[in-house]
This record gives structure tokens, sequence and C-alpha cells, in this order.
């Protein structure tokens, strides 16, 4: 519990001070913008935060600790489902040499669909909602979903546990506050800022796992294994 404390508290302060750093550094930039837009009377009006976009951020930011946080509430599977169905053999062989579980590569194909329909539903969406709109928004949730159970490799054996049920909750309570606090052109706005977000650094992501990869073949695992494979602050 102490390290995850650690974490969160980490976490919060590395995010502010690259958001100093990154302030300090567009300073000049960042004033000069503010001096040519006031020159042209833009951003007069005050203009004030509604509550629920407060809430909003925490119960994201709720999300984000629920679906991340290694405590027993959490991790801990409360009630155990046998599907009745076998995984082909032919298709563990294969997940196997790929080195990924069922649930890896239920993940992966669901990310997929998302993209694919988020490119289809969120490009054009400060104009209309379409059908791709609303799939996009329950792939998401969804796959959020998928990520919060405990699955047994090599079998169909799936835990409820603390975090699908938290995820679960805080995926409701958010889609029905969003919906009745907000107009369907902010959510739109909303929506648009995060598909540019995921389309910017998603190469990035791309990139350093690939890097990563690398690295892994090249530094010995005997090092990173010492380095961080305790339960320890400088581990974390």
């Amino acid at each position: 519990m102490d390290i995850a404390i650690a974490r969160i508290v980490l976490s919060i302060v590395f995010g502010i001070g690259i958001g100093l750093i990154m302030a300090g550094l567009f300073r000049e930039e960042e004033a000069d913008r503010a001096a040519r837009m006031a020159d042209n009377g833009l951003f007069d009006q005050q203009v004030s935060l509604k509550p629920a976009v407060w809430i909003v951020f925490l119960l994201m930011v709720g999300i984000l600790l629920v679906g991340t946080l290694k405590v027993n509430l959490l991790t801990t599977a409360w009630i155990s489902l046998h599907l009745p169905v076998d995984i082909p053999t032919r298709v563990s062989t294969l997940l196997a040499g790929l080195n990924l579980t069922a649930q890896g590569a239920l993940l992966i194909l669901m990310l997929i669909l998302t993209a694919s329909a988020a490119y289809l539903g969120l490009e054009n969406v400060l104009i209309r909602f379409n059908r791709w709109t609303y799939v996009s928004i329950l792939l998401m949730a969804f796959t959020l979903l998928l990520a919060a159970p405990a699955t047994n490799e090599g079998s169909l054996v799936i835990g409820i546990t603390g975090r699908f049920v938290g995820e679960l909750i805080l995926l409701l309570v958010t889609g029905i506050l969003a919906v009745r606090s907000f107009a369907r052109q902010e959510l739109a706005s909303w929506m648009l800022e995060t598909w540019k977000l995921i389309k910017q650094i998603f190469p990035l992501l791309v990139l350093g796992v690939f890097l990563a990869g690398v690295i892994k073949s090249i530094i010995p695992g005997t090092l990173i294994q010492n380095l961080t494979g305790q339960n320890a602050l400088w581990a974390n």
C-alpha cells in the first residue's frame, strides 16, 4: 500500500514538474501569444467552469487509479466464471509463440477495432454524431473493462475483481454525468480533442515499445531483475 501511495504522489509531482519545465521553456512564446490575443480583444469575458467539469475530472482520475493500483481490494477475485468453451490448440500455440495471453490478444484486437471506429466516428464529430461515434465510445469503455478481470493463463477462467467492479461503476457514473451536464457540442469538442491527442501520441508509444523491446534484448535480464524486481521505492 505504501508503494501505491508513493506511485500516486510521485506521478503527481512529476506531472507538475514537467508542466513547470514546459511552461518555463515556452514562457516567451506564451507571453507573445497572450499579448496578441489581448490586443485582438480575445477572451475579454470571464469564463467559469461548470462544477461538473471538476467532477468528471476526478472521476477520470479515479478510473486511472482503479485501473492501475495493485492493492488487494482491487486485485482479489470475488467471483470466478468458468466459460464453457476451450481455447483451440492451434490458437493456444499461436498465442504462446507470440508471448500473448488470450486476454492480451483480445485487448490488441479491441484497440484495433476502437481505433477504426474512432476514425469513422470522431474525425467529423463537430459536424454530427454518427453511429460510429457511439460505437467508438462503447468500444473504449469495453476495452477498459476487458483489461480489469483476472485471468488464468491457458484457461478461460475469469475472475471478477474489485478492479472490474470499480471501473464499471466509475464508467457508468462518468457517462451519465457527462450526458446530463454537457451540451452535445461540448461533448463533441471533448471527444475531438481526445482523438487528436491520441493520434499525436500513438506513434510515440509504438516507437517507445519498439525501443523497449530492443533494449530488453540488449541489456541482461538479471540486471533488470536486480533493479526492478523488488517491491521497493527505487524499483518502482
